[in-house]
């Protein structure tokens, strides 16, 4: 089946999977913050969280890919995670209503990653 439907997969335009990885990147920030925040977590340990959470699926998609994770070549996919549990983990705290900071959250992790894709935006590199 995985062979049949390979051919399927290579003709699906590369920023529409882009941007359905950019939605996923960006539900698991802030899911994973939520989780973290229901359990009593620090404002830190959420946006780690869900930072970890967001670019954990992405490196395992990239590994049975055989291609270097993006959190490891694309400078603002984890940064983008990063923002967003951040972003969620501020509104749950300050605000305590939980739809407004998934969906801020949300938004700003989606946001910087596309944002990034479309404008080629890399963050600084250390030589």
């Amino acid at each position: 089946l995985t062979f049949a439907l390979l051919g399927l997969v290579q003709q699906i335009p590369e920023l529409l999977l882009t941007t359905l990885d950019a939605v996923g990147l960006a539900l698991f920030a802030v899911t994973g913050a939520q989780k973290a925040w229901e359990h009593g977590s620090n404002l830190w340990v959420v946006t780690a969280l869900g930072a970890i959470t967001a670019t954990g699926g992405g490196v395992m998609r990239d590994l049975l890919l055989d291609r270097t994770p993006f959190v490891l070549s694309e400078s603002v996919y984890g940064t983008a995670a990063l923002a967003g549990a951040l972003a969620t983990g501020i509104l749950l705290k300050t605000t305590g209503r939980p739809r407004l900071a998934l969906a801020v959250g949300f938004s700003v992790a989606f946001a910087a990653r596309m944002l990034a894709v479309v404008f080629g935006w890399q963050l600084p590199r250390f030589a």
